[in-house]
């Protein structure tokens, strides 16, 4: 969301696949990147909900822990738009 070039000392995701379509027309790199950058994203969340429901955790530890996720994921998500670009 930053349009950051960098993450850990490596390329950023939307920025390592726009390099991989650079000889493209269609779609630009850029739309590559930031398309694939949004899908990996959706596969960690995706990814996060699957580990947590093979956990092994008994029904009762679930149902206290699964509220906490809700508000961690509510938490990332809006805590990342205000500090998106344009964002006071």
């Amino acid at each position: 969301m930053d349009d950051s070039d960098m993450r850990r000392g490596r390329p950023s995701v939307h920025r390592a696949m726009a390099l991989r379509y650079e000889a493209a027309d269609e779609p630009t790199p850029e739309r590559v990147g930031f398309g694939t950058a949004i899908l990996a994203g959706d596969l960690a969340l995706v990814w996060s909900d699957e580990l947590l429901h093979t956990a092994g955790l008994q029904p009762a530890q679930l149902a206290c822990v699964l509220p906490l996720i809700d508000v961690m994921r509510t938490e990332i998500v809006c805590g990342q738009w205000q500090m998106g670009p344009n964002r006071p």
